[in-house]
């Protein structure tokens, strides 16, 4: 099983080492730059107080009347776009940011991600684009990290399985920015990069389906990763966690084909340190919610269930990408939560390494998974902090919606932390 999985690790759509060896198809290239460099499209980002004069200052000659109506048409709304044809043969996307004092970096976002759809639309593999620098509530450098951050993301597309009609993508993006700031502005394009395609990472983890994101598969991904990298890892395989007494997580995961395994990454970054933060992600790469079955229109999804333990995956690569001084233990629990007559049932009593738990219901497996993780990293490197990563309950949908995940802690500053970066 091993080799087979080590084998299928090496396709493009779930290779741990996609963005630090072969570009992916839909990478982009960044280059900073003062003025346009031979690209066909200059993007071009425009508030309303700007846009009746925004012609007139546009970095390519257009020679467009300020009552033509394409002038008039065009008011900088937010994410409004107006392309034109300059006299020198080059397109100019301009792309509203609305009124100047509520342009934020939510916006800057939003409008660069209609210009990069406008742009692949159009099948435009490259363009300079004019970093918006001049609105006090967005400084240049926040305005850069959300351009390449959004660009990185929108030019995304889950192709692993298209035979035809493959997404057309940007593959060059010139920011352009003020020439004498072009040094010190490299590294917050290279930083955004990076951090965004590890995201990309984890939503191509999260997308492969179970058939093939199985337990072993993940765990051989995860001995990849870290290899790759020059990190340790650790795997263990149903036995020795049985032996170990971590019960829990293997009862979620004994009716399924590829059993059971936890994975712990170790990044060593402050040798100065024997503070560690650990970061635990529930893997469960099918749940079918055990005897306690999930119903239609519930179950389909399910394959995303190992999406916790796909971020701890992706911020092991981010960080030892990025090389920041601090010690962190990434931790997967991986199972799949099947049926057959092996499958563990409600009211069972099953011992674990911190005491008897009786199941309730066999869908709430995830806390299972976790709680042996928990112990485990715990017992064996008593972190400072643990960030526990999970697809846990739909009640947190029902309660937040899509666009927010819910945080519980026993600690307010990390708390505040967590949710000032997600933002």
């Amino acid at each position: 099983m091993a080799s087979a999985a080590s084998s299928a690790a090496s396709t493009r759509a779930v290779s741990a080492t996609a963005f630090a060896t072969v570009p992916a198809p839909h990478s982009i290239r960044f280059v900073l730059t003062g003025a346009p460099q031979n690209a066909s499209t200059v993007v071009v980002f425009t508030t309303e107080e700007e846009a009746d004069g925004r012609f007139a200052k546009s970095p390519v000659a257009l020679n467009v009347a300020a009552d033509s109506p394409a002038a008039q048409d065009f008011k900088g709304k937010k994410s409004a776009l107006q392309l034109l044809y300059g006299t020198d043969g080059r397109r100019v996307l301009f792309v509203g940011l609305g009124k100047q004092e509520n342009v934020t970096v939510d916006v800057v976002r939003s409008a660069t991600h209609a210009a990069v759809a406008r742009l692949r639309q159009l099948k435009l593999a490259n363009a300079s684009v004019v970093v918006p620098a001049s609105i006090a509530s967005v400084p240049l450098p926040a305005a850069l990290d959300a351009v390449t951050r959004t660009a990185v993301l929108s030019n995304w597309v889950f192709d692993a399985h298209l035979t035809k009609n493959k997404p057309d993508y940007v593959q060059e993006l010139q920011l352009m920015v003020p020439e004498k700031e072009i040094a010190s502005l490299q590294k917050v394009v290279d930083t955004a990069q990076t951090i965004t395609e590890c995201t990309l990472f984890a939503r191509e983890l999260g997308n492969t389906r179970a058939d093939i994101m199985n337990p072993a598969h993940l765990a051989a991904l995860a001995q990849d990763l870290a290899k790759t990298h020059g990190l340790k890892s650790t795997v263990l395989d149903e036995k020795q966690l049985r032996d170990q007494g971590y019960h829990l997580l293997t009862a979620v995961g004994q009716a399924a084909q590829h059993t059971a395994r936890l994975v712990v990454i170790e990044y060593k970054g402050n040798a100065e340190s024997k503070e560690n933060i650990a970061i635990v992600g529930k893997g469960i790469t099918f749940d079918s919610g055990g005897l306690n079955l999930k119903p239609t229109g519930g179950i389909e999804t399910m394959y995303l269930d190992m999406s916790g333990a796909a971020v701890v995956l992706a911020t092991i690569k981010a960080l030892a990408l990025l090389k920041p001084k601090v010690n962190v233990i990434g931790v997967a629990a991986l199972a799949e939560n099947a049926i057959d007559s092996l499958a563990y049932k409600p009211h069972q009593i099953i011992p674990s390494a911190k005491g008897t738990v009786e199941i309730g219901n066999t869908d709430a497996e995830g806390r299972l998974a976790l709680a042996d993780a928990l112990t485990y990293v715990q017992k064996h490197y008593e972190p400072k902090q643990i960030i526990d990563l999970a697809t846990l309950t739909g009640a947190c949908v029902v309660a937040l919606g899509e666009y927010m995940a819910g945080v519980f802690s026993n600690d307010d500053d990390l708390a505040h932390n967590l949710v000032q970066s997600g933002k």
